[in-house]
């Protein structure tokens, strides 16, 4: 909080948990959860959309799913 970092990240994936934080107006971190469908966004980054299961997949997407999900960001 004293250094201002607007927000930080916190995955772990033994615990397949994340914590994202957020600094308020009052410059205090708040912790702020995926939404309904487990989907983080950031006001930092606008068109991110973190689907969070993703990251505990054994097997990650391949590259063509990447993509369209990157296009579909930016649409």
């Amino acid at each position: 909080e004293a250094g201002g970092v607007p927000e930080y990240w916190i995955i772990d994936p033994a615990r397949e948990d994340c914590r994202f934080y957020r600094l308020n107006e009052k410059g205090i971190y708040k912790l702020f959860l995926p939404d309904a469908d487990s989907i983080y966004e950031t006001p930092k980054l606008p068109r991110l959309k973190l689907h969070v299961p993703t990251l505990w997949r054994d097997e990650l997407p391949d590259i063509l799913q990447v993509v369209e999900s990157v296009k579909a960001m930016f649409a």
